[in-house]
């Protein structure tokens, strides 16, 4: 929070200049840093950039991008309320059209109070790819068109939501980047310092009906950049390999604080923005628990549930470990694919609070069960790779090194390794 602070005090607001043509932002980067993989129907890097693909065409300009000849003044169109395919998805996207609530000429986005943001060529760009790219990669696919849809016309309004957008695209953005700096972005650092003080200012206030759904879509957004930033570039550099420090595992409070803005915002009232998006959501996840339900502990190897002493007479106030077995298992027993991520992310909510105190503690034995859902989540989701590639390979790091002499750790240590890549 320290960095986020002095990032803010650097300059009042970085992306204050005089407006100036605010027409649809047009991609500009050196051509030898980008290359395309020349799939058919579409290049996965050209979708994944927010650009067209030319393969095949010379005469088709590069790095154009996908919404290139949307009327400006056209208002938004509502995309058809379906389930897609993230394919689907992708392609679908640019034919949105989106900046409905930004004209020519006008750059400031205010929200009836006193909060203001001012938009210069680089935000614009970074709300664009945000608009075509980046919020079709935050979710379920299923949700992912209605979020879309609704963010559109939603993030123009309310300045504390368009930061969070600022710094999650910037985000993405440099983890799509040729070679990913481990570091947060000035602009990283900036934006999501203004987000999280306007977004923590309208939490402490009576809440507001107009600013139910932004605050939701803020703490989605919030909850995905807290598990990507890392301050490590190395698993060596990553907890727990590092000295005890009070921020340690704050991104799971972040990301449990999410449940918390649902309940206070209700999604699922009518008339809300989400409602089609929370009912899938809730359609989703009575099906993944209908999964988890069918799926006992006989889905995780018998040694690690001996390893935490777990039997038939174990309950969750007896044994500090099996609320997090419980969301473990349904876990390892699914693909890890998009189309899973809410039984993947099931995890998350079973981590209570004996449970996080053992991880504050560096127990072992959560250490190896906190090692096995990162082994399974990495590859699912852009934002998830990075914590779970450097704080998994730390903890087996951390386990080989001091708890070599239990055999049965390091043993059980070989599924993490190999997910890993860490078993040459």
């Amino acid at each position: 929070m320290q960095e986020l602070q002095a990032a803010a005090g650097e300059s009042e607001n970085p992306c204050l200049i005089t407006p100036a043509d605010l027409h649809l932002y047009r991609i500009v980067t050196d051509r030898r840093l980008y290359k395309c993989d020349e799939t058919r129907p579409g290049c996965k890097k050209c979708c994944n950039f927010g650009v067209s693909c030319n393969y095949g065409d010379p005469n088709a300009p590069d790095l154009q991008t996908t919404y290139h000849g949307v009327d400006f003044e056209a208002p938004i169109k509502k995309l058809p309320q379906k389930q897609a395919s993230p394919l689907e998805s992708c392609f679908f996207a640019g034919k949105v059209e989106i900046f409905g609530s930004v004209k020519p000429g006008l750059s400031r986005i205010s929200d009836n109070g006193d909060s203001m943001i001012e938009l210069d060529n680089e935000c614009l760009g970074r709300l664009d790819r945000f608009i075509t790219r980046t919020v079709l990669s935050v979710g379920p696919p299923q949700t992912a068109v209605i979020f879309q849809s609704e963010m559109a016309e939603l993030v123009c309004g309310y300045p504390y939501l368009m930061h969070m957008v600022q710094a999650v695209t910037a985000l993405h953005d440099r983890i799509l980047s040729p070679n990913p700096n481990p570091y947060q972005t000035r602009a990283e650092l900036y934006h999501a310092s203004r987000a999280a003080a306007l977004f923590n200012e309208k939490l402490s206030r009576p809440l507001q009906a107009e600013d139910r759904d932004p605050l939701l879509a803020t703490a989605v957004l919030l909850g995905i950049a807290s598990m990507s930033w890392m301050e490590a570039s190395s698993a060596e550099e990553a907890w727990p390999m590092t000295l005890p420090k009070p921020s340690d595992l704050d991104w799971i409070r972040i990301s449990r604080n999410k449940a918390a803005v649902w309940d206070l915002t209700d999604p699922l009232r009518w008339g809300g923005r989400f409602k089609l998006m929370a009912e899938a959501q809730v359609r989703n996840q009575e099906a993944a628990q209908i999964t988890i339900s069918r799926m006992g502990l006989e889905e995780l190897p018998g040694k690690l549930l001996a390893l935490c002493e777990v039997d038939e007479y174990s309950t969750i106030d007896s044994n500090p470990y099996l609320s997090a077995l419980q969301g473990l298992a349904p876990a390892m027993a699914v693909e890890s694919v998009r189309a899973n991520l809410l039984v993947l992310l099931s995890f998350l909510g079973r981590i209570d609070g004996d449970y996080q105190e053992l991880l504050k503690k560096r127990d072992p034995r959560a250490l190896l069960l906190m090692a096995y859902w990162y082994a399974k989540i990495k590859g699912t989701m852009w934002w998830l790779d990075r914590r779970s590639m450097l704080e998994g390979a730390a903890i087996c790091m951390y386990l080989e090194r001091y708890h070599a002499e239990e055999l049965e750790i390091l043993d059980l240590l070989s599924y993490p390794k190999m997910r890993l890549g860490l078993l040459y």
